[in-house]
């Protein structure tokens, strides 16, 4: 998302409250020891020169992209989403995506490829947005330190914050029945007076994204209106307020987004909002709820994103509605975790198994097959490449 006056960038988003204007400067990455390696210091030898120290090692990069069934995911160092691909069979393509509005088109191939692989160091990225009240809130050291990344199955992406006890962070990430969901597990073992994490409300701006065609041959944004949101796009509350629905209009059928939240085991309701940064959803809570994370008390969200065509029928909105099953997709996916083997080259060929065939092949059920049973596969080069096949990977 493009970072606003006043706004903390990060993914879920910090903003305080309107009345007080957060910094926008972002804390530095300071680099973890990798887990699992025990560092020894050799004890200094009399009569050497001490060595020059060395410089700090660039953070690991921990960027990774995830599939299923023809929905596609990337994720930044920190967990955050930075793209999600849906193979749709429309258009020129058949792919659609939801990327941030300031990224480039799918047609400049270069300076959008670039500019991913940047996202994906920062604490920017397709997230709700945290509101909390002050600055001395622990939640602003999320993005100041390298989250370690591992593999449920080799397959799903789960991202942890190494905190110190005042707050620790789970995120994982997992595709169930075409929808994307990221569920962050914040905990703490420990509380200092005045520095209890927590925060006041969860916001949405669907203007801050694009849904758009993975055409790498046609501009499809207006460069004379920089702002063309409001001329393709429509955004409204979906069924019994319960989602936020986001329809371009430009492509025929229309194609949308739709953006669940689940808080503490319950799918939550949204209202209309305006603040100085604008139009956005409000998740809708009681006033005696407190999201504050203490030993006692941990706060688990789940964020659902399902990219579809929109149907041709009366009252649609009915039928693009986020099952709440759905939501708990994670619980069966976990039941099935398997130790990550010691052997390093073994882990090493099954993560690139699972990615190939999870993210780089793609079910084409809209090409005719001679066995009607059989579903056409096609192998692409992946989520961050935005599956484009090159010459120089055949």
């Amino acid at each position: 998302m493009d970072t606003q006056d006043g706004a903390s960038p990060s993914g879920p988003r910090e903003k305080k409250s309107a009345e007080t204007v957060p910094d926008t400067e972002k804390g530095e990455s300071e680099t973890n020891q990798p887990q699992g390696v025990e560092y020894v210091a050799f004890p200094e030898i009399q009569g050497k020169e001490p060595k020059e120290p060395k410089e700090p090692k660039e953070p690991r990069d921990a960027i990774a992209s995830y599939g299923e069934d023809g929905t596609t995911a990337s994720s930044s160092n920190y967990g955050i989403l930075m793209q999600i691909t849906k193979y749709l069979g429309l258009g020129s393509s058949g792919f659609f995506t939801l990327d941030l509005k300031s990224t480039s088109e799918p047609y400049k191939v270069e300076a959008r490829a670039q500019e991913l692989m940047n996202l994906g160091q920062e604490s920017d990225g397709i997230a709700f947005e945290i509101e909390y009240e002050d600055d001395s809130n622990p939640i602003q050291e999320l993005w100041q330190k390298q989250w370690n990344l591992d593999f449920l199955h080799d397959r799903w992406p789960r991202y942890t914050f190494p905190g110190d006890g005042h707050l620790s962070v789970t995120c994982q990430h997992y595709i169930s029945n075409g929808t994307v969901f990221v569920r962050r597990l914040y905990s703490a073992t420990k509380v200092s007076a005045g520095r209890i994490p927590g925060f006041s409300d969860l916001k949405f701006r669907p203007e801050d994204y694009r849904i758009r065609e993975l055409n790498f041959r046609d501009r499809q944004d207006c460069p004379d209106q920089p702002n063309d949101y409001s001329t393709r796009y429509v955004d409204k509350l979906g069924p019994n307020r319960c989602s936020v629905i986001m329809t371009n209009n430009k492509f025929d059928p229309h194609v949308c987004l739709v953006f669940a939240l689940s808080v503490d085991g319950e799918v939550r309701e949204f209202e209309e909002s305006e603040d100085p940064w604008g139009k956005h959803y409000r998740m809708k809570h009681k006033p005696e709820e407190k999201f504050l994370i203490t030993p006692s008390h941990h706060v688990e969200i789940v964020e659902a994103y399902r990219l579809q065509p929109v149907p041709n029928e009366p009252n649609w909105e009915e039928r693009v509605r986020i099952p709440e099953e759905d939501f708990l997709g994670w619980q069966k996916k976990e039941t099935l975790l398997l130790p990550t083997p010691k052997d390093q080259l073994d882990f090493i060929i099954r993560r690139n198994l699972e990615h190939i065939l999870s993210v780089c092949s793609i079910p084409v059920p809209s090409m005719q097959a001679q066995d009607k049973d059989t579903i056409p596969i096609a192998l692409t080069c992946g989520d961050l490449s935005g599956h484009r096949l090159v010459t120089s990977a055949s």
